[in-house]
């Protein structure tokens, strides 16, 4: 599971929790406990004792759009990703 991707300037990070026993919903806010490795450049918790959910969000549904308004989007924002 990833837990949280951000974009920060022109890069991606993220936290990546290895684990078979723990499956919190996408919006749910975690807490975890496990140990911090770099596994293939990638920071990950495995060996996940915890996880614990503090908070549930109701997201919205998702909604189709085409390349063209992609478009549009990147050029309200100056090129940048969205």
């Amino acid at each position: 599971m990833v837990l949280s991707v951000i974009r920060q300037g022109d890069s991606w990070s993220g936290l990546f929790i290895y684990n078979q026993t723990y499956h919190p919903t996408v919006g749910d806010l975690v807490r975890v406990t496990g140990t911090v490795n770099e596994y293939y450049g990638l920071t990950e918790i495995s060996s996940v004792t915890s996880c614990q959910v503090l908070s549930q969000a109701i997201l919205p549904a998702p909604s189709e759009i085409n390349t063209g308004s992609l478009i549009i989007l990147a050029v309200e924002n100056n090129g940048k990703a969205c």
